[in-house]
């Protein structure tokens, strides 16, 4: 015996509405008192990744993220002339043989157009006989498959004008921009904002454009890892987050100039670490400095001995000295002469 229209209805009701799974009738158990979870699959490989850049109506011409289907020349593709399924009954439904059509919740003028017209037609949206959704009045309406680029009639009847050497045609327009992410995420490459992540890569898509990373308020960027650095890093204030000694490979950590007395080079939460070593080479219009640096506190107070110091001068770069506020160790430079710049790599230690 066939499964009743009221049982599938029940199953649909429940699995689309509620996101359930149908374990009895209705007259048994409501939608609302089934308990077991039955999402639908979200297919990754599905996924339209760059689907936020789909315009809020059809365009003109074809782009990298739509492409648009209909009569004429131009930057755009002919109106789509599809072909019978002959699987079906004759003239019930027609393929495009295409997916990814956008639909109209991205905007009404994305509604299929669908016209019927010789076979051997080339200009349908003007030469052809336009039907509608909601058919000509005779039960012959038809419904579009967007994922899957099929047309149905749907209705009782089919449209008059599908007769012997007539096709239908579609008008439209696809999405064909970057799908999501497959069980092989290293394998993928996906554009979010101005970044472009390909595998373990992280680039920036504008020309010359920056990388931030932000934390709000006191958050920190960890890195668990040792760090190689290709080129320059700038930041206001180095710090490295973690037990961990940073490799510099043809670059440099770079603290802003110091044009100010006591400028903060380097701070840590005293809750996090108890001391801490540096490397630092300073610079100004004078000449240049090295010198190793070793830092603790016990909760109050704070620090620091200079046990290996060289200069290309006869005096100091830079003056170091250090102090707890605010629970926060700090420690501060102030450049003996102008245009001081500071580079450091700091190594923390726990207790």
């Amino acid at each position: 015996m066939a499964i009743s229209d009221t049982q599938k209805v029940d199953y649909l009701w429940k699995k689309i509405g509620y996101g359930v799974a149908k374990t009895d009738t209705d007259a048994n158990k409501k939608a609302y008192e089934e308990a077991i979870a039955s999402t639908l699959l979200l297919r990754g490989d599905k996924l339209w990744t760059q689907s936020g850049l789909v315009p809020g109506a059809i365009p003109n011409t074809s782009s990298s993220i739509t492409r648009v289907y209909k009569d004429g020349t131009g930057s755009w593709a002919s109106t789509v002339k599809a072909t019978v399924d002959s699987t079906a009954t004759l003239n019930r439904t027609w393929k495009t043989n295409l997916t990814d059509w956008i639909p109209v919740e991205f905007g009404p003028t994305f509604q299929v157009q669908v016209y019927i017209d010789t076979d051997a037609s080339t200009t349908p949206q003007s030469t052809g006989t336009k039907i509608f959704a909601a058919g000509s009045g005779n039960n012959d309406e038809w419904y579009f498959d967007y994922q899957a680029g099929i047309l149905n009639f749907i209705g009782a009847n089919l449209p008059s004008g599908l007769t012997a050497g007539k096709s239908v045609y579609v008008a439209g327009a696809r999405y064909i921009g970057a799908f999501g992410v497959s069980g092989s995420v290293s394998s993928q490459t996906a554009d979010l904002g101005n970044l472009n992540i390909t595998e373990n890569t992280i680039s920036s898509i504008n020309p010359d454009g920056n990388i931030n990373l932000t934390p709000d308020g006191i958050g920190t960027i960890n890195l668990n890892a040792n760090v190689t650095v290709s080129g320059n890093v700038t930041a206001d204030i180095v710090t490295a987050n973690s037990l961990v000694t940073s490799t510099i490979v043809g670059g440099n950590l770079t603290v802003t100039s110091i044009n100010t007395a006591d400028k903060v080079i380097d701070s840590f939460t005293v809750s996090k670490y108890r001391t801490a070593k540096y490397v630092i080479k300073a610079t100004s219009d004078n000449g240049h400095q090295a010198m190793e640096v070793l830092l603790i506190h016990n909760n109050s107070n704070s620090f620091i001995t200079i046990y290996g110091a060289i200069s290309t001068i006869d005096d100091d770069i830079i003056t170091l000295t250090s102090n707890v506020a605010s629970g926060n160790v700090k420690l501060y430079a102030t450049g003996t002469g102008a245009n001081t710049v500071v580079n450091l790599v700091g190594t923390y230690v726990t207790d």
